[in-house]
């Protein structure tokens, strides 16, 4: 993370000052005549200014003596531990949107109305996007702050957030935009991966940014592997469309035929594969170990399904969707059963082969965290009472030991392309059943979701693919419906920060008249 030079909080007072006058004035005029600003909301919009001050020095320790000093910590009751502790949401939270921004821009002050929190419209000095920042602030004198509160959907909506607008006309032009607004987040080390853009199935924009491996300074490349995170359910869906092709099983054959007592004999009878396919089963989100201690055994689908919690269904299946990594779990090893075959090879063989993905494998992850196979580490920043500075570490080995049917396969962006088109092709399963797999299950209750497919709409557009989030990965691939592109983002950087990026691609790449015309060499 870079830093700028030390500013004293007292220098910054007299900025605060003039910001404060103009500040006041925009959240006047949003507020009703009727309803003036009150005097915790006055003193919010103060705190406002303060806060985007300090965070704008971009130097951590300016911005830890202001939290310390002006925000209410929880305190924390371990004997020994260190005071600042309880100050860390607040500090984190700052830290990361200067990491992020590398400063914000005051545009106006609003009131979230439910709570009457501060909220400030700011631009991000990096992307040019409208973001907000609210604040809470303690109803009496001196007006800590006392969160920084998550502001419903609904409220963010109506703010009217301006992005900044694309003026790319033609297919060059947008992948010059592209490309341009990559460089700045790499170089600003937010966005650290693999991005190709395909049209038709053929790469037109394809980069890597950033460090496989911090620590040996190992570049990114196309054909580094990176964990793909939830993507794998895709591969899961399609090997289990292979044996309904084959007549080994079908999606109406209920659990019970496989796993006959789960989570309990009643509820394995009412849950059917296509329930477990599509995130309708009632079953719970999490297909991990009860408890973490025991990640150890983790390698096979089997030792998976044993640790598993059985909890009771939260609906009747196929009368709602609710996301469950651990319906996938269940998938891998009906596969196991079905095929007599190690899940982690059925796959191998039978998904990856026939598209040439030589990249792609379930790679064990060993607890000393390093790699058995070349692959880009996820890295994560870390947040706590020993380490505040946001500086990033290596995730690997520390949450699983191996990937799952619900994710954690490794592949590199150009062997995702491969299997994108070997899907399209024919090559992994029929077309009829692809396009069954990639198209979403209303009748289930799963509106924007097939088979292990998002069927969009995804960040607003028509989107066919998967996403996946975990440690110190983020992952995006699918077609854009509406226009001729494919698009892969891999990143090694941070569970969401890709999410940004992939939205300014999907922004920049907007159907228009112009697509019908390819890039010019």
């Amino acid at each position: 993370m870079r830093r700028i030079t030390r500013v004293g909080l007292g220098a910054i007072a007299g900025a605060v000052t003039f910001a404060l006058i103009a500040a006041t004035a925009h959240a006047q005029q949003a507020q009703p005549a009727t309803a003036p600003l009150t005097e915790a909301q006055t003193a919010g919009v103060r705190r406002l200014n303060e806060v985007i001050e300090v965070l704008n020095t971009g130097d951590y320790a300016t911005i830890r003596a202001y939290i310390e000093a002006n925000s209410v910590g929880v305190p924390n009751p371990s004997p020994g531990a260190k005071t600042f502790s309880g100050h860390v949401p607040t500090f984190s939270h700052v830290l990361r949107r200067y990491m992020t921004s590398r400063g914000l821009d005051l545009v106006r002050v609003t009131t979230e109305p439910a709570r009457g929190d501060v909220v400030g419209i700011v631009r991000n000095r990096l992307t040019g996007d409208e973001e907000y920042l609210p604040l809470r602030v303690e109803p009496q004198a001196p007006h800590r702050i006392t969160a920084v509160p998550v502001i419903p959907a609904a409220v963010v909506a109506t703010w009217n957030l301006k992005r900044a607008a694309s003026v790319a006309v033609t297919e060059q032009e947008r992948l010059q935009e592209i490309g341009s607004y990559l460089k700045r987040m790499g170089d600003a080390e937010v966005f650290s991966g693999a991005i190709v853009i395909a049209r038709d199935g053929n790469p037109v924009f394809a980069q890597a940014y950033g460090y496989a491996d911090r620590e040996r300074k190992i570049p990114n490349t196309l054909e580094t592997p990176f964990l793909l995170g939830s993507i794998n359910k895709l591969f899961t869906g399609l090997a289990i469309g292979q044996l309904v092709e084959q007549g080994k099983l079908s999606y109406d054959d209920p659990l019970s035929k496989f796993l006959p007592d789960f989570p309990d004999p009643e509820s394995a009878k009412k849950i059917r594969i296509k329930h477990l396919l599509s995130h309708t089963s009632g079953l719970a989100r999490e297909g991990s170990p009860t408890d973490s201690s025991s990640i150890d055994p983790q390698t096979t689908v089997k030792a998976m399904v044993d640790e598993l919690e059985r909890k009771p269904l939260a609906f009747n299946p196929g009368t709602n969707m609710a996301y469950s990594n651990m319906g996938f779990v269940l998938l891998g090893r009906v596969i196991e059963i079905v095929t007599g075959q190690d899940y982690y090879e059925y796959v191998q063989r039978n998904v990856f082969a026939p598209a040439g993905a030589t990249s792609a494998s379930f790679p064990l992850l060993p607890k000393d965290g390093v790699a058995v196979v070349p692959m880009a580490y996820p890295y994560e920043p870390v947040w706590d009472s020993e380490n505040l500075r946001g500086d990033v570490q290596s995730q690997l080995g520390k949450h699983i030991r191996r990937g799952s049917p619900a994710g954690n396969a490794v592949a590199s962006a150009l062997d995702i392309l491969k299997l994108s088109s070997a899907m399209r092709a024919g090559r992994i399963v029929k077309p009829e059943t692809f396009r069954l797999h990639s198209s979403p299950k209303p009748e289930l209750g799963a509106t924007d979701y097939g088979y292990g497919f998002v069927a969009g709409p995804y960040l607003g557009r028509p989107f066919v693919g998967h996403n996946g989030r975990s440690w110190g990965q983020c992952s995006e691939f699918g077609e854009l419906r509406d226009t001729p592109y494919t698009i892969v983002v891999l990143s090694n950087l941070k569970m969401d920060w890709c999410r940004p990026v992939t939205q300014r691609i999907l922004r920049v790449l907007r159907p228009t008249e112009a697509m019908a015309k390819p890039a010019q060499p």
